[in-house]
């Protein structure tokens, strides 16, 4: 120790010394290079230039200022007070972090101490506690104290607890236990506050408390019953609905859904029902409704909106159901709703069916010719096929094809009775027919104006016989050819403003097309021209098309069951003329002219009817046109003549045609005889000829050749002769006939006695004379009781009764005739051919 204090002297000594010898500062200079040099000693210069330093010192220098400067420090500030070079400097720190082990650092070019970090800490705990506040977020602190973020994170949360004192770090803040109580304590408040539905986070913003404080005190109300309600949604769109209003909004929906028997579900949404679906069932019950996208709907209104479906399609109006449905529900669910009102129920969609696109098909050249020709032969052959099973179905209105129970639902909200589209329909169908019609009859017009034509120049050029035939053969088929119908029967399709035209002169269709059948108007002013364009027209050329092929089939049905008719007509006709004929030759009397006036009259009646039948079908081989007012009565009244129908009983009430009436009606065939051309002209007045001459001898005879000449000109069946057998069978027929009218008048009072009497006398002569038939006015009645008795001389006893009683009862009628004439009262008269009538019926009840 004393050693050491010596030393230490001796040093104080030299230093205080002057030497002896001096060093010049150049010398001083270059030394220390030269040491330097050598590696001998480590130096640094100041900026000065005239001192020195050791590294050492250096980091000395820069801890002391690092100190002076509270724990943070510039780097160039430091290299500006030790006067040293930066890049010594920062090697030198460098130097010294390292060697602090962590409690120094380097940061954005500032070296930052941990003591400066505690005292940011001590400062930051005594202004939060200090404060009114209680909360500061990091961004103020990194301002405040200009670091980064990171580090103001770090240095906070390593110091909490130990220097930050009952704070806590969340979500970015700095806060005190004491500002989480106070802002629960706000938040508790307003909360309890709130009656409506409120978003959490909402209620911290207009409250400016943190959301985690006030959904903590939510949470905390809600578990000590402080508050009732519930809570729908996640994070920060957590929604707390009261109880208070939950129970409102329940009775609300509950009343509004009795009174408007609807819900919709945008409106739930809006008071905060997160499944409306299941909500509803809850509150109403699961089968208390019919659920639709939208919302629901009480069964009521299904029930309502079908009742006025029902009636508005009885009254064959329509219906904007979309004025009866919740417009809240939006026209989807109107559509959905009406799909399952009307799912049991025949509904047309307007606008679903597509028309059929006829697929092309490959030809090869070589045969297309044959092809061609093979296809208008299918062509031809369906259509005639088909016109030929039109023939043995009625014709069937388009309109009628739907049935008038089923409905069109247009635009998914109007309601349509199909009977109101019908009749729509009806109008173009009607039009259809009359413009087919039309083109026939100036079809059939054409031909009588050219064979009037011909007929002015017959005598210049008359046609051959041959030549007519084949004529009348290529008439035969002009209703089964396919060109000529498609050239001159097919029907023009009107345009669309023509049909608009057609619908709006009918005043019932747009009244009724201005309101529905409740008085609502429609939301469309246009609602025909929709019904026009969506159901109408797409169907509308289809419709001409079918309806022109109708009247076409129809006409060519009428002409062909008219040709059978006419046919068979003329058959019967010419079997009863040969039949009456036969019978006629067994009449005799020694007054010959009552004979001659018998089959005069059988002739004339049996005869005109052929004349009539003959020369219809004439004018119809030669196109000229005829009344059918006229042509229909006339035939309607040869049917009820004996050649008409053997099944017919009223086949022989031709007998009370006057003959004044024969007369007419051949005047009149005779008159239309004179239209037809050369070929046919004569031979049909040499038949009406032999007519009129009905005293001359075998008069039946001369109509009958008269008749053969005109066969093969008209295609009439030609005459056969009457066998035993069909003779027979006509005859048997006639018999039955006239029994079955005998027994039906029986309790008829104000039967004709006159014609009761010819048809009981008619009978008698035909069992008197084995079959035999035979017809007459009543003025002949006495002739035929002269034949009966003559004939039944030899017979059973009941003919012989049905004999006198036929005689009283012509006497009977005579006397009543006569006092008719005298205008006196004939009541006993009247009498009298009642019981003469009744036993006349016995008599034959007993002998059938």
């Amino acid at each position: 120790m004393d050693e050491i204090e010596a030393l230490q002297k001796q040093l104080a000594a030299v230093q205080a010394g002057t030497g002896s010898t001096r060093m010049s500062e150049r010398n001083c200079i270059e030394l220390i290079s030269k040491l330097q040099e050598l590696d001998l000693i480590q130096l640094l210069f100041t900026q000065s230039g005239r001192e020195f330093l050791t590294p050492d010192q250096l980091e000395r220098d820069i801890e002391d200022e690092i100190l002076i400067r509270a724990g943070r420090a510039n780097v160039t500030d430091i290299a500006a007070v030790v006067q040293v070079d930066l890049v010594h400097v920062e090697d030198a720190l460098n130097r010294v972090v390292k060697r602090s082990q962590g409690q120094m650092r380097i940061v954005h070019g500032e070296i930052i101490a941990q003591y400066y970090l505690d005292s940011i800490a001590e400062e930051l705990n005594e202004t939060l506690h200090d404060s009114a506040d209680g909360v500061i977020s990091l961004s103020q602190i990194a301002i405040q104290f200009a670091l980064p973020m990171e580090i103001i994170l770090e240095t906070i949360s390593s110091r909490i607890g130990s220097i930050l004192l009952n704070v806590k770090l969340e979500s970015g803040q700095l806060y005190t236990d004491a500002y989480v109580q106070r802002n629960r304590a706000i938040a508790r408040g307003y909360i309890i506050a709130n009656t409506s539905p409120f978003l959490v986070s909402d209620l911290a913003n207009r409250s400016q408390i943190r959301f985690r404080d006030m959904f903590d005190e939510l949470q905390s109300l809600m578990e000590t019953g402080k508050v009732r309600g519930s809570c729908v949604g996640r994070g920060e769109l957590v929604r707390f609905i009261p109880r208070i209003f939950e129970v409102q909004r329940d009775r609300s929906i509950r009343s509004f859904y009795t009174t408007n028997g609807y819900v919709d579900y945008a409106q739930l949404e809006k008071l905060y029902v997160g499944d409306p679906h299941t909500y509803l069932h809850v509150l109403l019950g699961k089968d208390s409704f019919l659920s639709l996208k939208n919302g629901i709907v009480a069964p009521v209104m299904k029930h309502n909106l079908e009742a006025a479906i029902n009636e508005a399609t009885l009254n064959q109006s329509w219906l904007n159901a979309s004025a009866l449905f919740p417009p809240a529900l939006g026209d989807e669910d109107l559509k959905e709703f009406l799909s399952d009102l009307l799912g049991n129920r025949s509904v047309q969609t307007i606008g679903s069916t597509a028309p059929d696109v006829e697929q092309p098909t490959t030809k090869s050249k070589g045969k297309s010719k044959t092809s061609k020709a093979a296809s208008r032969r299918q062509k031809k052959q369906h259509v005639v096929s088909n016109i030929e099973q039109q023939e043995d179905v009625p014709s069937q209105s388009v309109a009628d094809e739907k049935s008038p129970d089923s409905l069109v639902l247009l635009q998914d909200k109007y309601v349509l009775s199909q009977e109101l589209v019908n009749s729509l329909q009806k109008v173009f169908e009607d039009d259809a027919q009359k413009c087919a019609q039309q083109k026939l009859e100036q079809k059939l017009r054409a031909g009588s104006t050219a064979v009037k034509s011909n007929g002015s120049n017959a005598t210049t050029a008359p046609p051959s016989k041959a030549q007519h035939k084949a004529s009348r053969k290529s008439k035969s088929m002009k209703f089964s050819s396919t060109e000529t119908f498609e050239s001159s029967s097919k029907v023009e399709t009107p345009s669309r403003s023509q049909a608009l035209e057609m619908l709006l002169k009918e005043p019932k269709f747009v009244e009724v097309f201005e309101q529905d059948y409740f008085g609502c108007s429609p939301e469309s002013d246009e609602l025909l021209e929709l019904v026009l364009d969506q159901e109408i027209l797409p169907e509308l050329a289809g419709l001409y098309e079918r309806v022109s092929e109708q009247t076409f089939a129809e006409v060519s049905r009428r002409e062909r069951a008219m040709e059978e008719s006419e046919q068979r007509r003329i058959g019967l006709v010419l079997s009863y003329l040969e039949l009456y004929g036969r019978s006629s030759e067994g009449v005799k009397s020694e007054n010959s002219n009552l004979v001659q006036e018998l089959l005069g009259f059988l002739l004339e009646s049996l005869a005109v009817s052929l004349v009539k039948i003959v020369v219809h079908r004439a004018l119809v081989d030669c196109g000229v046109h005829v009344a059918a007012a006229k042509t229909d009565s006339s035939e309607n009244r040869d049917t009820e003549r004996p050649g008409a129908e053997v099944e017919s009983c009223d086949a022989f009430e031709y007998a009370l045609i006057s003959g004044s009436k024969l007369a007419n009606e051949l005047l009149e065939a005779e008159e239309n005889a004179k239209l037809l051309s050369a070929p046919l002209k004569s031979p049909i007045q040499n038949l009406i000829f032999a007519v009129k001459n009905r005293s001359a001898e075998h008069c039946h005879e001369l109509v009958l050749n008269a008749y053969e000449e005109l066969v093969d000109l008209l295609g009439i069946p030609p005459r056969f002769p009457l066998d035993k057998k069909r003779e027979n069978a006509l005859s048997e027929t006639v018999q039955n006939g006239l029994l079955n009218r005998l027994l039906e008048s029986q309790g008829q009072e104000h039967d004709d006695p006159v014609h009761f009497l010819q048809i009981s006398l008619t009978w008698l002569y035909s069992r008197a004379r084995n079959g035999s038939v035979l017809w007459f006015p009543p003025r002949l009645s006495p002739l035929i009781l002269e034949n009966v008795r003559a004939s039944i001389k030899n017979s059973s006893t009941k003919l012989s009764e049905l004999c006198q009683a036929n005689v009283e009862l012509h006497n009977n009628v005579t006397t009543w005739i006569s006092e008719l004439n005298e205008e006196s009262n004939p009541s006993d008269t009247l009498s009298s051919i009642s019981n003469s009538k009744k036993r006349i019926l016995e008599l034959l009840q007993l002998s059938s």
